[in-house]
């Protein structure tokens, strides 16, 4: 199941954020997409999906399982809606596409090097215990709505019915929800999720970020120095005084 999991996270931004970048690029017929794009904006409209089933979810005082169910009719109406315009912009324009493949204009050795820094934080990060952030109660908070099949109906540290509620700054947030959710349908730990495969998949998205800003920095073409700022951006991750929170 886990590796259905990483699957989903991985393919669902790509096929929203293709879709998206196609409607907002509807009118430039000379515009490029690219694969970071795609991917940055498809797990930000992920985001915003999730944040309108929990909303859904939590204001309508449904139970986790039926949020879960509210949420996964959204992926599938969106994946549909979002392939279906990807696949005509596709054929309508298939120029617009052609960056979506990786470019091998610059030594292999520098998107080798950026790929292996990217795979040992990864493993850095799967592989070491948790460690504990002050304040962050985002595993327990996970835990009590699995625990109660509901959204925020318990204090995470206490187990005590939560009777005079939280601040509405709080309750909005998604997050909790979404992990929960995937922890719930797909049979995982949650802290497997929290700690471990959500921080990746945002490791992996913040070096596509770099990445697009590296081309603003020094120009789409100059390949070169923008991998070499990526491996300069991964020294600074796994070396600096915030390595342990590799993902923030």
């Amino acid at each position: 199941m886990i590796v259905l999991a990483w699957i989903l996270l991985i393919s669902i931004p790509i096929l929203w954020g293709l879709g998206i970048m196609t409607i907002a690029y509807w009118k430039k017929q000379d515009a490029t997409i690219r694969f970071a794009d795609c991917f940055v904006c498809g797990f930000l409209g992920g985001i915003g999906v999730s944040e309108l089933g929990h909303c859904i979810g939590f204001f309508g005082q449904q139970s986790l399982s039926v949020t879960g169910k509210i949420l996964f009719l959204f992926v599938l109406f969106f994946s549909a809606l979002m392939l279906m315009v990807s696949l005509f912009g596709i054929l309508k324009r298939p120029s617009q596409y052609k960056s979506m493949a990786i470019n091998v204009t610059v030594p292999k050795a520098l998107p080798l090097a950026v790929i292996g820094v990217f795979f040992l934080q990864s493993l850095f990060i799967f592989c070491r215990n948790p460690i504990p952030v002050q304040g962050d109660i985002m595993v327990e908070t996970v835990q009590s709505f699995l625990a109660e099949d509901g959204i925020y109906r318990v204090m995470p540290l206490t187990g005590k019915e939560s009777i005079a509620g939280m601040p509405l700054r709080y309750t909005i947030l998604c997050l909790p929800t979404l992990y929960a959710v995937l922890a719930d349908k797909f049979g995982l730990d949650v802290q497997l999720v929290v700690c471990h495969m959500v921080p990746i998949l945002v490791l992996g998205i913040s070096y596509l970020s770099y990445f697009q800003l590296s081309g603003s920095l020094f120009g789409a073409s100059k390949l070169r120095e923008r991998y070499v700022f990526l491996i300069a951006v991964g020294i600074l991750f796994t070396f600096s005084g915030q390595a342990v929170f590799l993902d923030g």
